[in-house]
């Protein structure tokens, strides 16, 4: 009898039967008889911490599809300014024997490339800042003015945009410490507080409650009837350029008590099977599907699992797969 040990969906559904059975209960007590826990605690506390619950775990699905998008925008910038830092390089290279030959060639980055660290990247981006600043200044018939990108970048545009790159890390790890606090937050509700309620809202229903009593054997359960769990299905996915979505394709479930595949997934690289999203729920006859959800903008990235569900409330995950909009797939 452990509520730890059920996924973030399940707990939930657990804790609304069990909020529907103890309505039940005081029903059948009657007003200024309701059942009430240690502390004076109520099913209208219980409620109110419910609906808590429910909110931190909503405000948990929004900030990791902020992460996701945060990532994907860190992303766009960073080969953005890849672009921008060698296009620069390009440029400056192509005036070469013209600034040495007026003793002007200003010290130039490295190439980079979009494999490099955001540090990295934007270290190159200052030299060049500090070069584009220097030729900025040089007056030659030979020479633009002012001296632009072959794409139209100025330096101040390349400026904003180096302020803007080297900020995405931090927007990124403050997104994640607002994910982790409200985890946190979550998961101390969920197995501290509310764990303890259940386990004593179940032995006060069975002590006062004889054996076989309807209320009784309505009591939620907090493992599933007796039966054995699907074995995992093996999931592989790719993106489709054409379409613009990822296809899912999973082997069938030989288990005889199946009753549905269910597509769950995560928005920022990695999968947590605390924080997963329930996108689609698929019928048994079904082995693939098509979405873009967490993969609208290119570079975004999704990772997915199919869970097999019985009708008796068993589930088993499958392999995880990540996909990337214009990219393979990684399967795990």
């Amino acid at each position: 009898m452990n509520m730890k040990k059920l996924s973030i969906i399940n707990a939930l559904v657990f804790l609304l039967a069990m909020l529907r059975h103890w309505l039940s209960v005081n029903d059948l007590r009657g007003a200024g008889h309701e059942l009430l826990l240690k502390l004076q605690y109520s099913l209208v506390l219980c409620t109110a911490d419910v609906e808590v619950l429910q909110g931190l775990v909503d405000n948990q699905i929004v900030l990791r599809n902020q992460i996701a998008l945060l990532v994907q925008q860190r992303t766009l910038k960073r080969a953005s300014m890849v672009n921008h830092i060698n296009g620069f390089i390009r440029k400056v290279r192509s005036y070469e024997a013209l600034l040495k030959e007026l003793g002007l060639m200003p010290v130039l980055p490295r190439s980079v490339n979009i494999g490099l660290s955001t540090m990295k990247i934007a270290e190159a981006g200052v030299i060049a800042k500090e070069a584009w600043t220097s030729l900025m200044a040089i007056t030659h018939p030979d020479l633009p003015n002012p001296f632009v990108l072959n794409d139209g970048t100025t330096l101040a545009a390349f400026d904003t945009e180096l302020g803007t790159f080297r900020q995405s890390d931090t927007e990124v790890e403050n997104a994640r410490l607002a994910a982790k606090t409200n985890r946190i937050q979550r998961d101390n509700l969920l197995s501290r507080k509310l764990h303890a309620y259940v386990i004593e809202y179940r032995r006060k229903i069975q002590d006062q409650y004889p054996l076989y009593s309807e209320i009784r054997e309505s009591l939620p359960r907090l493992t599933p009837p007796a039966g054995t769990t699907p074995a995992p299905v093996f999931l592989t996915g790719s993106w489709n350029a054409e379409t613009g979505k990822a296809v899912l394709n999973w082997t069938a479930s030989a288990h005889a008590d199946l009753a549905r595949y269910q597509v769950r997934a995560c928005f920022d690289g990695t999968y947590a099977t605390d924080e997963d999203t329930v996108v689609a729920n698929v019928e048994k006859g079904t082995l693939t599907f098509v979405t873009d959800v967490g993969l609208a903008t290119s570079g975004s990235i999704a990772s997915f699992k199919v869970y097999a569900m019985t009708n008796r409330g068993r589930e088993r995950g499958s392999n995880t797969v990540t996909i990337t909009h214009d990219a393979a797939q990684v399967a795990a």
